[in-house]
């Protein structure tokens, strides 16, 4: 029939291959309609199908229900991305406000109103002749029960496209570092105070540090902060770390703005931008050292160590994966310190791309004697287990799937920082070498006896 029509697209779920990997999931977070171009032309002419000469994508999303899409996925932990990676109707999203609803899987995505006439052009003189092939008796040709046009009269749905791209990503990046060890000996007097610094682009120490060395840390490594102590100064020296987490927002620039969403128009300010803040972030304490949360600038979360309390961060909060792997990581784990950004408050700022903010805290240990075989190492790992963004496509990361010191489960999220090591000085163990140069002594009078002996009583 004559009359208005449009074109509805309705997608998400579909798969596609790209770069041989097959089977990737087309989710409605992560992907938007192309930009709408020739908007003005297409919205007003209704036959804009007409002159399309270029393969342009003609249809928009919907931006109402892009706005309840983003909404439900503004809230980033483990059980809320775990609900979109599985991509079911059924799926339920805990929101900001503690609500939950379930997944949306379905964007529908219009083109223009356009107006198609089936039997006869009325925007111009009825004219059956000019309009219409006739037989030869005058008559008006007919194909069944239509009738047949001529070639300029008649009307084609062409080039009427859509196409979809993979939206802004955005990305938390967390850096775990010792920026300080202090080495206090059992007198009291401050052995080693090493600070980490920057210096040309490179971590060092910011002063001379005899007997220590730091090893930067590198694709294939952590880093380290290495000193060697002697058995005999060591018993009874306390040492202190010191650690930052420096959180960066390292995503692409995105807008909660409708003419950028769908024309890409970007706005005159940064007004809407899409931002990212750090709720959340779970640290692995070494069981070896201890943790003072009222020492000052350990203030900052709360230090979860009862076996209850570790598994509610998987079945009751969300926040990690729930699998075996992970289970087992928090029974070796004595203490977790859940660092939250009402306690740290630094952390409690929106970032924009290329924003960064910081915390951090220190452990401490009383040094017994150590040896080659029985090094002193302290390790600790971080990740970020809980994020809200403003609006925007879902973390790439996944938070709380980390396993400390596991490459395969390390993304942008997470980061493991120096291992501090107190060895024993390079070579022999200075507790040996008093005892090898009394051997050495006793020995020597032996021989000078035999000498003597010989020389003397023997004659």
């Amino acid at each position: 029939m004559p009359d208005k029509y449009l074109v509805l697209f309705t997608w998400g779920g579909q798969t596609y291959t790209y770069n041989g990997k097959k089977d990737q999931l087309i989710r409605v977070q992560d992907y938007k309609g192309t930009i709408y171009r020739d908007a003005a032309a297409s919205e007003t002419n209704l036959e804009w199908y007409k002159s399309r000469a270029q393969r342009f994508s003609d249809a928009k999303d919907n931006f109402d229900t892009r706005n309840k899409i983003d909404e439900q996925s503004n809230l980033l932990k483990n059980s809320n991305k775990t609900t979109i990676l599985n991509y079911q109707d059924t799926g339920r999203l805990e929101l900001v406000d503690g609500n939950n609803e379930n997944l949306i899987t379905k964007m529908d995505s219009r083109t223009s109103d356009f107006k198609v006439n089936l039997e006869y052009d009325d925007t111009k003189p009825s004219n059956v002749s000019d309009e219409y092939e006739l037989n030869p008796d005058g008559s008006i040709k007919m194909n069944g029960i239509y009738a047949i046009k001529k070639e300029q009269h008649k009307n084609y749905l062409r080039n009427v496209d859509f196409g979809i791209v993979e939206r802004a990503r955005q990305v938390l990046k967390l850096d775990k570092d010792v920026t300080n060890v202090k080495i206090t000996l059992a007198n009291g007097m401050v052995l080693m105070n090493a600070k980490i610094v920057e210096k040309d682009g490179k971590k060092t120490f910011e002063n001379d540090v005899k007997s220590a060395v730091y090893i930067p840390k590198s694709p294939q490594a952590n880093g380290q902060v290495k000193f060697e102590l002697d058995n005999e100064i060591i018993q009874g020296a306390h040492v202190e770390i010191q650690y930052a987490l420096t959180i960066t927002n390292i995503s692409e620039k995105d807008y909660k703005d409708r003419n950028f969403y769908l024309y890409g128009y970007r706005p005159d300010n940064e007004d809407n931008i899409v931002t990212l803040r750090t709720d959340k972030i779970i640290d692995y304490l070494d069981n070896k050292v201890s943790f003072d949360v009222k020492a000052e600038g350990n203030t900052i979360g709360e230090v979860i160590q009862q076996e209850a309390q570790k598994k509610g961060l998987i079945t009751n909060q969300g926040l990690l994966d729930d699998t075996n792997d992970i289970r087992n990581l928090l029974n070796r784990t004595q203490r977790v310190l859940m660092i939250d950004k009402n306690l740290a408050t630094s952390l409690d700022k929106e970032l924009r791309p290329n924003d960064t903010v910081k915390t951090g805290f220190s452990v401490s240990k009383l040094l017994s004697n150590v040896s080659k075989n029985e090094d002193s190492s302290f390790d600790n790992s971080a990740e970020i287990v809980q994020t809200v963004k403003s609006w925007g496509s879902p973390l790439i990361t996944i938070p709380g799937n980390y396993i400390a010191s596991n490459a395969e489960t390390s993304d942008y999220d997470n980061d493991d920082a120096e291992t501090v090591i107190i060895v024993p000085p390079t070579g022999l163990n200075r507790n040996y070498v008093a005892y090898i140069i009394v051997s050495i002594s006793i020995l020597g009078v032996f021989v000078s006896g035999i000498i003597l002996i010989k020389k003397f009583i023997l004659k």
